[in-house]
């Protein structure tokens, strides 16, 4: 699936979303992605796992002060730089590319160390296998079971500024609607849904069905794009 940008030059990441099928010797993935993107958010392994990320909070300049946003910022970059970590959507990539299970999966996404904070949601083939990984560049937090997150920490052991917008909100309406989506997409509805929004993904990884739809400014910018 992809869809044409009005501009040559300006990519929409809600408009020119690409689902790409990749073969390993691990088995086949399917990659929710962009041109020219070599890592990896999002994506499926029939009977193997799904995993997706989310951008994890912007480290304060010290453990618990904040200097600002803007000082916040550059000091994190600064540190994500003189990092020789790998980037999580690279991690990820690797993940899919020589993990055979939803354990090792797990395990791997656990335990190599990032180079910024990062959110792992991961979901396995078998009923009780799913779980939300909390990361920093040498330390992991998991949550078992059910769980959904956003762009802060669910722990009370990490510390940052959480990334917009409403990150709180959105996690407490995903815990709301999530038990009683009755259709595809049902879930994508304010605040999940906000001017930030550029993609809505369901995917199963016991059959390796997958449900996508592009946003761009709070609008569908692409059909629903399913595979069975």
């Amino acid at each position: 699936m992809s869809a044409g940008s009005d501009s040559a030059t300006q990519l929409r990441l809600g408009a020119d979303v690409v689902v790409a099928r990749h073969d390993t010797l691990c088995g086949s993935y399917v990659n929710v992605t962009w041109p020219g993107f070599i890592g990896l958010l999002t994506a499926v392994a029939p009977g193997r796992f799904a995993a997706a990320i989310n951008q994890g909070p912007i480290d304060y300049s010290f453990e618990r002060v904040s200097l600002g946003l803007p000082v916040d910022w550059c000091v994190n970059r600064f540190r994500v730089w003189r990092r020789r970590y790998l980037p999580p959507t690279h991690l990820l990539r690797q993940v899919f590319e020589t993990c055979r299970s939803y354990d090792e999966a797990k395990a791997k996404l656990m335990t190599t160390p990032v180079a910024a904070p990062v959110f792992f949601t991961l979901t396995g083939p078998s009923p009780g296998q799913g779980c939300v990984i909390e990361r920093r560049a040498t330390e992991a937090i998991l949550h078992e079971g059910p769980e959904v997150t956003g762009n802060h920490w669910i722990n009370d052991r990490f510390h940052g500024r959480p990334r917009p917008i409403r990150s709180h909100d959105r996690r407490e309406k995903l815990q709301q609607l999530l038990p009683e989506v009755a259709a595809p997409l049902d879930w994508v509805q304010a605040p999940v849904l906000n001017r930030l929004t550029r993609l809505a993904c369901e995917m199963n990884a016991a059959t390796g069905s997958l449900v996508l739809q592009g946003w761009e400014s709070m609008a569908p910018a692409t059909r629903i794009f399913a595979i069975p």
